[in-house]
Parts: C-alpha cells; structure tokens; sequence
C-alpha cells in the first residue's frame, strides 16, 4: 500500500488539487451571491455555455450572441482529471471575465443546474467555486444567469453543446484545480491495480485453483461482497471442503452449474 500513497502523492505535486474551506472560513462575500434564475436582465449580448466529457476528455465553450446573431464562441480544453461540473462552472465563469473585459452587460444562460446551486450555495468548501461566486459579486451589474432546458432545440443551447464537445480535442489549453473527486478515483484505481498484482502473484494450489474462475479483482466486487459470501458459502456446501482442502470431480461440477462469470465476477 506504500506504493499507492507514493503514486497519489506524486500525482498530487504534479495537479494542483482543488482546496476546501472549513466552513468557518467560508469568504463572506462569496456567501452573499444570489444570482439565481434572472432572465430579465437588460443586456443584447445572450451567452450560452457548456461542458463536456467525451472519455477522458474534458472542455468547454461559451458561445456569444448579439441581436440573434452568433459573433464569437470561446473553446477551451481542461485536463482528463477535470469534472464535467468544473467544466460547466468554468464556462460560466469565463463568460463572466469576456463580460467584464468589454464592460458590457450579458445575460449567461447555462443548462447545469448543479453549477446554478454551487453559486447560490452558502456553504460551498470548495476553493474553485468560491472563487467564481467572488468574481461573480465583484461585476453582478453586468452579469445576469439564468437556466435553460438541455436539448430542446434551443439554438444557443445546442451550439453550446455541439462546441463544447468539440473542445474536449480542439480547445485551447487551460488549467484549473483538479477536484477532490479525483483524489478518491485514483486511490481507487491504484488499490485495484495492488491487489491484481496480488491476485496474480498468488501461487499457492487453492490460489491457482480460484484464478480459473476469478481471472481478475474487479471494483464492482466490492458491491457484490454480499453475494460473494453467500456464494462462499454454498460452494463449501456443495463439494464438502473449503477452497483450501484437495479438489474433486464435484467442484468442477458445482462451478459448471452456478457460472461465477454470469454473476458478473469475470469479464
């Protein structure tokens, strides 16, 4: 397991990881932000923003329209570590910066309705989103957002969409924090990864003698654990020892009845 938290810490030098406050030290001017569902805001400039994740992919986009007219889209390309929600509050926030660098006011439209509650949030830890909701309260005569429904034909919505999946190869490169989720999926991966090598090293008779049924230490084993007791334990019922004792016809007969590969164990 020392391997695993070299691996994670290593990777943690090389991403800068998204802090999170106590909530104590939340920035009260962050906690004030209430944007919420404006679309009664005066502007002519309607920004339409979106991310996406296409595999290990990650982008997004901000489409910028002016009297119904699309005049420029925004593409940018984020890390594989990044979140579709980080994506998504991202694109706000870059459509906010464009508002603030032309000192114009826009309406953002955005069909992310956990990106609209991060920012009304009181109580969100994390650094990055409480760094756009500061940002946001410093130019919110300029900015209004509002939620629009996905894939109804709305054509901002639509390009945003299409745009924003283009970005995950073709956007501009940038960087933010990698979220704590990342942490949790790393460890994960590593400690499966540890115990195949484990599994696959194990050259003990009733080791051997289990690999032809469990070729590989799957995460969805996990879940099943249940399962695989009640399975355990019909197994020592059925051909009288334990995987630990000598083999017989009847443990070749059980396992051609029962098929661990059907119960999902197996690829």
């Amino acid at each position: 397991m020392s391997n695993v938290v070299l691996c994670v810490r290593t990777k943690m030098k090389e991403h800068c990881l998204d802090e999170n406050y106590y909530e104590c030290s939340i920035p009260m001017m962050s906690t004030r932000k209430n944007m919420g569902h404006n679309t009664d805001f005066a502007t002519n400039f309607e920004v339409y923003t979106d991310g996406s994740r296409i595999e290990d992919e990650t982008g997004f986009a901000v489409c910028i329209f002016q009297e119904n007219n699309n005049i420029e889209n925004h593409l940018y390309k984020l890390k594989s570590h990044n979140s579709v929600f980080q994506a998504e509050l991202a694109a706000i926030h870059c459509a906010a910066n464009w508002a603030a660098s032309k000192n114009v006011s826009i309406n953002i439209h955005t069909d992310s309705l956990s990106s609209i509650a991060a920012i009304k949030s009181a109580s969100a830890r994390s650094s990055f989103v409480n760094n756009i909701k500061q940002d946001l309260v410093k130019i919110k005569h300029l900015v209004g957002l509002s939620w629009v429904k996905a894939h109804v034909g709305i054509q901002g919505n639509e390009l945003a969409d299409q745009q924003a999946k283009l970005a995950t190869t073709t956007g501009v490169d940038t960087i933010i924090p990698a979220p704590r989720s990342y942490v949790k999926r790393l460890l994960n991966k590593l400690m499966i990864k540890e115990w195949n090598d484990y599994w696959r090293q194990y050259n003990s008779t009733s080791g051997a003698r289990v690999r032809e049924y469990l070729e590989h230490c799957l995460e969805r084993s996990f879940t099943n654990i249940k399962e695989w007791v009640a399975l355990e334990k019909k197994v020592i019922f059925a051909i009288e020892h334990g995987f630990g004792n000598a083999g017989g016809s009847s443990c070749n007969e059980f396992f051609a009845s029962t098929s661990l590969k059907r119960k999902g164990f197996t690829r």
